[in-house]
């Protein structure tokens, strides 16, 4: 168990600074937009409504990494840090591959999340090959992250809703 402890602590420690440059880079994208075409948040509700929860979800995933770094039984905080910042982050790609179709073109969206889905895969076959016991989870954390991409991103951009 204080393996484990020290295990989520090691990695609140690396977390913490990509969730804060990601928040940063959430608020960065919602400012860039409402200043210069106010009319994408408008026009695009998922767009939208993604970006905006994408900033709570990394601020949730920041206090829960925080929150790592004090405590001795951190397995449900760090379950919940990992969770919020999984979804923040698909968020903040679907909004990317969003923004990327509308103002450039759907090749360009489409390779955006292809190769989001194959690096994310390449990244999990890497960390099984050195790991073999977390071939469960990396397929349970996979294909929830790959679904949220689909249903928030991919399937928007092809037309399907």
């Amino acid at each position: 168990m204080e393996k484990e402890d020290n295990q989520s602590k090691i990695k609140s420690a690396t977390h913490l600074p990509i969730n804060i440059a990601l928040i940063g880079i959430s608020f960065t994208i919602f400012i860039f937009i409402s200043s210069v075409r106010p009319d994408v948040l408008t026009e695009n509700f998922l767009l939208t409504i993604q970006l905006v929860l994408s900033i709570p979800l990394f601020m949730s995933s920041i206090l829960a990494r925080a929150k790592l770094r004090v405590m001795t039984k951190s397995k449900k905080v760090d379950e919940f840090g990992h969770l919020t910042f999984t979804i923040a982050y698909a968020f903040l790609i679907n909004v990317v591959g969003i923004l990327l179709v509308s103002l450039l073109s759907l090749q360009a969206g489409i390779i955006f999340f292809g190769a989001n889905i194959l690096l994310t895969l390449t990244y999990s076959v890497i960390m099984t090959l050195e790991e073999k016991s977390k071939l469960k989870e990396r397929i349970i954390k996979d294909l929830f992250f790959i679904l949220v991409l689909v249903l928030g991103g991919v399937l928007p951009i092809i037309g399907v809703y």
